[in-house]
């Protein structure tokens, strides 16, 4: 299979490697340049729906890159939280659980028919920007040695309460939407 290669897509997946290179550089090379690293991983899920929008070079890889790229930086992300201390169990599972059931979903899909689309809705991309919005954060008080507040803000208690309502609002809502893909009754996640 050749790998289309175009700006959009070098964006995407160039955020999982900024990812990947920003956790690194935490414990070796610095807090700086973790993140800075990860403010340009996050920066790239702007971009890359822009420029593809704006360059007419929208394509079904990169409508399933990516949703997927984004899971993983994640997923990435918050296990590294929960390493570092300063995010919960529960929330770290919750948000690795609706993750997995979203990449299992689209790839079952995407194995067993023909054709579908991907059109996330106002809430899915409200919810994945706030998520984004709580990585920033979250990052930023472990780069300028803000650890206290992460853990002892009823802030940041009130705004993963409200992340886990609608992670589990959601984790009930994708394997529904899921089901009517595959009996036919829907054309695709939204």
């Amino acid at each position: 299979m050749v790998f289309p290669f175009s700006l959009p897509n070098f964006l995407t997946v160039s955020r999982v490697l900024l990812t990947i290179f920003s956790l690194f550089s935490y414990h070796s090379i610095g807090k700086m340049t973790f993140f800075l690293m990860l403010t340009l991983a996050l920066l790239t899920d702007l971009l890359d729906g822009y420029v593809a929008r704006c360059m007419n070079l929208s394509t079904f890889l990169g409508a399933v890159l990516d949703p997927a790229c984004d899971k993983i930086l994640i997923a990435l992300m918050i296990s590294f939280f929960y390493i570092e201390g300063v995010l919960s169990k529960n929330f770290h599972v919750l948000l690795l659980v609706r993750s997995f059931v979203q990449m299992f979903s689209f790839l079952y899909v995407m194995r067993w028919s023909a054709r579908f689309s991907i059109q996330p809705s106002f809430l899915a991309k409200s919810l994945n920007t706030a998520i984004f919005i709580m990585i920033f954060v979250f990052s930023f008080c472990l780069a300028f040695d803000f650890r206290d507040f992460l853990c002892n803000s009823k802030l940041v208690t009130l705004f993963l309460s409200l992340l886990s309502f609608f992670e589990i609002y959601f984790m009930i809502y994708y394997p529904a939407q899921f089901y009517k893909i595959l009996k036919k009754e829907k054309l695709g996640f939204d």
